[in-house]
């Protein structure tokens, strides 16, 4: 069983928002329902946010659940600063002429007759009219990110292509892994990149669980919930299953609602175990 490899119109917007590191540990709220970390309230030090088209998807949402594989989409991940109407436009005419017959055969011609990723993209861009050059009078710079991944590496290069005919400065940097992909993503050494939706969203889960984990842990963290919680409940233990964290102290509360949020803004208690579909996130 294979994953999905479709390529997609530019979806996803990464901005740079408050690391979870740097959160107080008064700022540690949970709800009942928390399950994975959506993609598009990520405090990982980046956050993903639905962009190109309105009422975009966000990245957890392209999960093939039916199939129980992961639907690896492939699609520009780009720095909000990076986002204007050409670049979009650009990008679209590569995930416009690119699907995943095509880049298996793109693969092939890597694998089978030891091209480049660079000569095999070229190749294909000037057969498919995305050479074509657009006169936008465009005069700045764009970084294009990539790991070693030749099928990655062809979709960076047809990135460029695409762009560099609309008068880019471009330039495509390999990065050794996701990891040090993201890390240029977010301080801005790199503008945009093509990445895996399904792969892409795991990675940055895992990443926030690891922060937020690290962030609310220790003897000074108070947790409070009902008294069934260190116990028997899927609380303290779903807490430590699920993202490695671990309160040094737990604290008694009435209830989910009212008694909750007056514990967490009082500062008596650091988490509070609150219903996802309480009044205050209204």
């Amino acid at each position: 069983m294979r994953a999905d490899h479709t390529v997609d119109r530019v979806g996803q917007v990464v901005e740079q928002v408050e690391p979870v590191g740097d959160l107080d540990r008064g700022r540690c709220a949970f709800g009942v329902a928390a399950g994975p970390v959506p993609a598009d309230h990520l405090g990982a030090g980046v956050g993903l946010q639905p962009g190109g088209e309105a009422g975009g998807t966000p990245v957890r949402q392209q999960i093939d659940r039916a199939a129980g594989v992961r639907a690896d989409n492939i699609l520009p991940v780009m720095r909000r600063d990076g986002v204007v109407a050409a670049v979009v436009q650009q990008l679209d005419l590569v995930s416009t002429a690119l699907d995943t017959r095509k880049l298996a055969g793109l693969n092939r011609r890597i694998e089978a007759d030891h091209a480049a990723p660079a000569d095999v993209a070229q190749e294909f861009a000037a057969a498919n009219g995305l050479t074509k050059k657009v006169d936008l009078r465009i005069t700045y710079g764009l970084t294009i990110g990539t790991t070693g991944l030749p099928e990655q590496q062809v979709v960076a290069h047809l990135y460029r292509i695409s762009l560099e005919a609309a008068g880019y400065r471009t330039t495509v940097r390999t990065l050794a892994d996701r990891a040090a992909l993201h890390v240029a993503l977010t301080s801005g050494s790199v503008t945009l990149a093509p990445e895996y939706t399904g792969s892409y969203a795991a990675f940055l889960n895992d990443r926030a669980r690891g922060e937020f984990a690290h962030a609310c842990s220790g003897t000074a963290t108070v947790l409070g919930g009902p008294a069934e919680c260190p116990a028997g409940f899927p609380c303290r233990q779903s807490l430590a299953d699920v993202y490695a964290l671990r309160p040094g102290a737990f604290t008694e509360l009435p209830d989910r609602g009212p008694a909750a949020r007056a514990a967490l803004t009082g500062g008596t208690v650091s988490l509070a175990l609150i219903s996802s579909s309480d009044p205050a996130f209204a």
